[in-house]
Parts: structure tokens; C-alpha cells; sequence
């Protein structure tokens, strides 16, 4: 098996760094509580201008009231 060229995985590297710069601010990390307590967690993305988000169902199905929070 031959292994890739350098400047094939430079190019590659570069193009995924790139999404990854672009796409950082439009995620963010979700907690849920229930009750005062601890009832979920995981990300979501910026699907819209307004700000509405969209994550998996399993993240905010059983809680209540919710935070989001960006990396800025």
C-alpha cells in the first residue's frame, strides 16, 4: 500500500481546519435541567439568523428549561 502525499494531506488538513474555523462560532453546547437538575447535554447548530438552533431530540427531551453557550 502506498502512502499519501504530503501535499495531499496538507491540502486536506487545510480544507478541514478551515470548516472547522467557519463552523465554530454556529455551534454550541446545551445543558437541560428538570427540577433544578440535571436532565441533558450535548451541541447543537445555528440553523438560522434568529438564532434558532437544532440538536438530536435525546438532548432536550427530558428537560425543562435549557442554556446554550458558544465558545465566544
Amino acid at each position: 500500500m502506498e502512502l499519501p502525499d504530503n501535499d495531499a494531506l496538507d491540502a486536506y488538513s487545510a480544507v478541514v481546519s478551515g470548516v472547522a474555523e467557519a463552523l465554530t462560532p454556529r455551534v454550541a453546547a446545551i445543558r437541560m435541567q428538570r427540577r433544578g437538575r440535571r436532565a441533558g447535554e450535548g451541541s447543537a447548530v445555528v440553523l438560522t439568523g434568529e438564532g434558532h438552533l437544532v440538536t438530536n431530540a435525546h438532548v432536550v427531551d427530558q428537560g425543562d428549561e435549557g442554556e446554550a453557550s458558544f465558545s465566544d
